[in-house]
């Protein structure tokens, strides 16, 4: 465990030794968790959050005991960065708490060795900064996925589960709707199992079990949402502009999926993610036949396994990863452990186990102080992370005299921190209505995204600054910007391009008349 613990820490340092700021990891969609966060920490009203309503209540929680956003850009920026370098630690820490918390008591080390196993495998080894380093809804998914851990716990024999056992599973269904709605999928076994078995043995007490955690979770959510939105005009507002929101994003990663899902899962899944998930699938079924209850069990395999693909296939690439990998990650381990494998385990090998144990525990421990493994960086962490080391220091890092207007256009946006705090002061469908919230933390700062903001006072500002495509000339960027920003184009002068390397793009700095 503690190897283990130590092989992730060391994980999620990799910023640290690589002198990036620990922000850049997956910081685009920092704006739909912890700006909107802020703005609803602070009593703004129909705030449209499309992903994640438990992780920005969270981080307007931190706001408020921390006072983030009071003080000043050094204070904001400064508690932004120790946030993202703390959250992922507390968050694998809590992970760490859940797998091995469960482990079988009849065989602890040898459930505890291979869970160590799969949790290594399928998260720093695979997932790497998608779910470790993230800031937005991806963080929650591997420790939401092991809370269901538990639960599993309640069928390592044919017994029926006990009545909380039920109201446990509606509060921990609500909860993974609350993180984002395709979590839901974590708890989707659990209902499966349980209506069949009430088909099976014809028990209505079973299925009105059932249907009581279901209308648990129902209660729990919308209750939690009422309070979210204050109230039914706000919950109308955010169901509507939910729907909008699913409706735009119904066609994205078209392309990725092919002609059919066979296609997509030859083509994606194996081509491009790998042997990993397939081999957590056919280790999950697998097991199956190890297990006492079969039919209960293989209808909950299947139905794990199911929900990880829809999940993935419905937005593929690494918006379906986290959840994708830490379903299939819990099926394994539930049900390694529903089948009594570290048990036989221990019982045929009891004599090599621990020392097996304390000869891998200290190879990983060796292995990790001498040589801290490297974070396998996607091409999209790269970029984000120049984008960052460019946009921070030169947006954010100025004295309060110098007074900047950042302007973007979409898709030609300023990425990770900027695009965040940028996108994150309007509504995500457009600029009203605006918010000042972080323009009056900041001082000296405002944003411009789309469309020129009428509310801001142009005048009080010396100093504009925009990404452009490399490939244009900056006259050609200024020219496509006039119909957006009109009267901050007859003001600005002096433009240049800020030094800094970026894949494909350029940051242009322009004085302010």
């Amino acid at each position: 465990m503690a190897a283990t613990a130590l092989f992730s820490t060391s994980n999620l340092l990799w910023t640290v030794r690589e002198g990036v700021t620990p922000l850049s990891a997956n910081s685009e969609f920092f704006a739909y968790s912890w700006v909107y966060g802020v703005r609803w920490g602070h009593g703004e009203r129909h705030i449209f959050q499309p992903h994640s309503q438990l992780l920005f209540t969270i981080y307007a929680l931190i706001d408020w005991a921390f006072s983030m956003t009071s003080g000043g850009t050094d204070r904001i920026v400064d508690g932004w960065r120790r946030i993202s370098l703390i959250w992922p630690i507390v968050l694998t820490v809590a992970s760490f708490g859940l797998l091995f918390g469960t482990v079988n008591r009849q065989a602890p080390i040898p459930d505890a060795i291979l869970s160590a196993v799969i949790y290594l495998v399928a998260v720093p080894l695979f997932l790497t900064e998608h779910a470790l380093n993230s800031l937005s809804y991806h963080s929650l998914a591997i420790v939401l996925a092991l809370a269901a851990l538990p639960l599993w716990r309640h069928y390592l024999t044919p017994v029926r589960p006990p009545s909380h056992f039920y109201f446990w599973l509606g509060v921990y269904a609500a909860v993974c709707a609350f993180s984002k709605p395709t979590f839901l999928a974590f708890s989707a076994p659990f209902y499966m199992m349980e209506v069949c078995r009430s088909i099976r043995d014809r028990s209505g007490t079973i299925f009105l079990r059932t249907l009581a955690a279901a209308v648990v979770a129902l209660t729990c959510y919308f209750v939690w949402m009422l309070l979210l939105c204050r109230g039914f005009e706000g919950l109308t507002y955010q169901l509507s502009k939910t729907y909008e929101f699913m409706r735009s994003q119904s066609g994205m990663y078209a392309d990725a999926k092919g002609v059919t899902p066979l296609h997509w899962y030859a083509g994606y899944v194996i081509g491009v993610m790998g042997p990993l998930p397939s081999v957590l699938i056919v280790v999950a079924a697998g097991l199956v036949p190890l297990c006492r209850d079969r039919l209960i069990i293989t209808i909950g395999v299947c139905t794990g396994i199911v929900c990880a693909l829809f999940c993935l296939y419905v937005r593929t690439q690494l918006h379906g990863q986290p959840e994708f990998i830490g379903l299939l990650m819990t099926l394994v381990v539930g049900i390694l452990r529903v089948a009594k494998v570290p048990e036989k385990i221990e019982e045929h090998a009891a004599s090599f186990v621990a020392p097996m144990a304390g000869v891998g525990a200290f190879a990983l421990t060796g292995y990790t102080l001498v040589s801290p493994p490297e974070m396998k960086l996607r091409d999209f962490s790269v970029f984000m992370a120049k984008f960052d080391k460019v946009i921070v220091p030169n947006l954010f890092e100025q004295p309060q005299s110098v007074r900047t207007i950042a302007l973007q256009i979409y898709p030609v946006v300023f990425y990770g921190v900027g695009d965040a705090w940028c996108r994150g002061s309007t509504d995500i469908f457009g600029i009203q209505p605006y918010s000042r919230l972080l323009d009056k933390a900041f001082g000296n700062l405002t944003c411009m995204h789309n469309i020129e903001n009428p509310a801001i006072d142009i005048s009080s500002y010396n100093r504009v600054i925009f990404p452009k495509e490399a490939d244009s000339s900056i006259e050609v960027a200024l020219s496509t910007m006039k119909t957006n920003f009109p009267d901050v184009l007859k003001r600005m002068t002096g433009c240049r391009s800020v030094e800094g390397d970026i894949p494909r793009f350029e940051v242009v700095e322009c004085k302010l008349r």
